[in-house]
């Protein structure tokens, strides 16, 4: 034997070699089986139970506008939508399109729109009827990791009418975080929407569920339930707003009225308007290439003549500045020279001699006219702007 030429003591010292690398050995499995199951043992727990365990977002009820006459300007109602934890292939796209009978370009629309907007859930079919609601919900075992959820869908019952007042909603752009959101929400861009936006969006709630290897919700570990926004009331009159709105008939112009005492706006018409729903579905391209400009708020972000409301500006700075006897007359007979251009009177045939008391409950235009010459342009800019307006002389 080896040992024995070499040794007892060179047999014995191979052995201890051996126990010491068994030893180290143990002692490494023993240190690192410490280390995942005690050191790091809430953290691959946490891991094992993402395996099964998902968490999900439960959208809030955005609350409702009402008109000054407790119309509903912008409310909510529950809707079904389809739902996958992944996106779908292109197989259970086929399966569903038949069950759906809807367009493929829909589906896919839906799909690209979620994973734009970082949904937890990516919504495959929308706003799902009885008629398709029931076939779907009884074949979701066929489709892994589906579900049918409720959904607060928001619709805008005047249309076009009240469009530019209630504005519309869109997802935000990522750089901007508010605290109260959550990935694939909804908010307001412009109009009421967006000015009261903390106080419609509510608070979203949350579901933890257990699912299978295929995803399939087995049962629901805990909820939480979101509380719907809180409501909103204008001011405006929803009949004064419609036939203001429709007396346009699609012609671009605005009107509003406004209770002078108090500041409230009874009716802020601006045409043509846009229908906001669209927004939610991705449907904006005519509206933006539109010659019309249907998406501007002509009341707030355009630039129009005075007109008569002006008058009262003239009125002011003649009186104060001495520039007119109130008894002093012009003659109108329904057209006003100034230079190559003529501008008519409201009055055809004209007023006749009109004096100031005459011209002003009148409303007659070749009386101002003349009043307007004697103020001068730069005493008109500057009574303007002491009354909050803005002119600007050239």
């Amino acid at each position: 034997m080896w040992y024995k030429d070499r040794g007892f003591e060179a047999f014995l010292n191979r052995v201890k070699f051996v126990k010491v690398v068994f030893l180290v050995f143990w002692v490494f499995l023993f240190l690192r089986t410490f280390q995942i199951q005690v050191l790091r043992g809430f953290k691959f727990q946490k891991k094992s139970e993402g395996n099964y365990l998902k968490k999900f977002v439960i959208p809030p009820s955005r609350g409702i506008i009402f008109s000054k006459d407790n119309r509903i300007v912008a409310g909510t109602y529950i809707s079904y939508n389809l739902v996958s934890q992944s996106r779908p292939d292109e197989q259970n796209l086929k399966k569903l399109l038949k069950i759906l009978k809807r367009p493929a370009r829909e589906l896919r629309r839906n799909i690209l729109m979620s994973l734009a907007r970082g949904e937890v859930l990516i919504t495959v079919a929308k706003d799902l009827k009885g008629k398709e609601l029931i076939p779907v919900a009884a074949r979701l075992d066929e489709f892994e990791g589906m579900r049918i959820v409720k959904a607060p869908k928001r619709f805008y019952p005047f249309g076009k009418i009240f469009s530019h007042i209630t504005g519309y909603l869109g997802p935000i752009p990522k750089e901007k975080k508010l605290p109260y959101s959550y990935k694939g929400a909804l908010h307001g861009i412009s109009g009421i929407e967006k000015t009261c936006d903390r106080y419609l969006f509510g608070i979203p709630g949350g579901e933890v569920v257990e699912v299978n290897s295929r995803g399939k919700v087995i049962s629901v570990k805990g909820s939480l339930k979101p509380r719907t926004g809180s409501n909103v009331y204008l001011t405006i009159y929803s009949n004064l707003q419609k036939i203001a709105f429709e007396a346009f008939e699609g012609r671009k112009g605005c009107a509003i009225a406004l209770n002078p005492q108090t500041g409230e706006i009874y009716l802020m018409a601006s045409s043509p308007g846009f229908n906001p729903e669209l927004f939610l579905e991705g449907k904006v391209k005519d509206l933006i290439i539109s010659q019309k400009y249907p998406l501007i708020n002509r009341v707030i972000q355009m630039k129009y003549p005075p007109g008569s409301t002006f008058k009262i500006v003239t009125s002011a700075c003649a009186l104060n500045e001495n520039l007119i006897d109130l008894n002093e007359k012009f003659f109108c007979n329904g057209v006003f020279h100034y230079g190559n251009k003529d501008f008519a009177c409201w009055k055809e045939k004209g007023h006749g001699d009109v004096d100031f008391f005459k011209g002003f409950s009148q409303s007659c235009n070749v009386y101002f006219y003349n009043l307007g010459l004697k103020a001068g342009g730069k005493k008109l800019a500057e009574y303007a702007k002491k009354m909050g307006l803005s002119l600007t002389v050239f």
